[in-house]
């Protein structure tokens, strides 16, 4: 949940006659709906609350306590304030940390799948210090990467060694219709075309 939320963030806005505590999710590009779905259950499921949309490519909750575990518990700054990897994902264990990333590369990261060059894992973020704790966390799942580059505005952790791109693909997975039908491509499986029926890949 906390990786899906490089894609999203939380925020107090002033309502008519309260403050409102939202807690939001956004995504567009393609398999989107699928996971956005997957992603309100986990809310609906985890804080036992209402789940509003997707709607034009956004999920919210509006739900104060939910607003301040985020914001207290897990460090998700408010109104767009930077934020960082919550210190108990670094020093969690392995599981956990897979967990993150798969949520962080379900919401910010693409999957590039060629034919001639090696197949790539790449994140996309503003913020140095967040691709940093990122790669932190990939070296100590034993999967390398590159130096963060920049490219425009925009900074680029890439995962290029074969052997650290099939293990991140086998070991974290993904959730995301987008990327499962590439995982699925590179690893020469068959895959329904039907979105309900997408299989998740291999996770511990």
């Amino acid at each position: 949940m906390l990786g899906a939320l490089h894609d999203g963030g939380i925020g107090i806005y002033k309502g008519k006659r309260k403050r409102e505590y939202r807690v939001y999710i956004s995504q567009y590009k393609e398999g989107a709906e699928k996971w956005l779905q997957l992603v309100k259950q986990f809310f609906t499921e985890v804080f036992r609350t209402h789940v509003t949309g997707p709607i034009k490519g956004v999920i919210s909750v509006s739900r104060k306590e939910v607003f301040f575990f985020l914001n207290l518990e897990c460090g998700i700054g408010a109104n767009r304030t930077p934020w960082y990897t919550p210190r108990w994902i670094l020093w969690a264990d392995n599981h956990i940390k897979r967990a993150y990333v798969r949520g962080f590369f379900d919401a910010d990261g693409s999957f590039l799948v060629r034919e001639k060059k090696n197949n790539e894992i790449q994140f996309s973020q503003k913020s140095r210090r967040t691709l940093s704790e990122l790669k932190d966390i990939l070296n100590s799942l034993d999967i390398r990467t590159g130096n963060i580059a920049k490219s425009r505005n925009i900074l680029k952790l890439t995962i290029a060694e074969t052997r650290s791109v099939l293990k991140f693909i086998t070991e974290i997975g993904s959730s995301h219709p987008s990327h499962l039908r590439k995982i699925y491509l590179v690893l020469g499986r068959k895959l329904d075309s039907t979105p309900e029926n997408l299989p998740e890949a291999t996770a511990e």
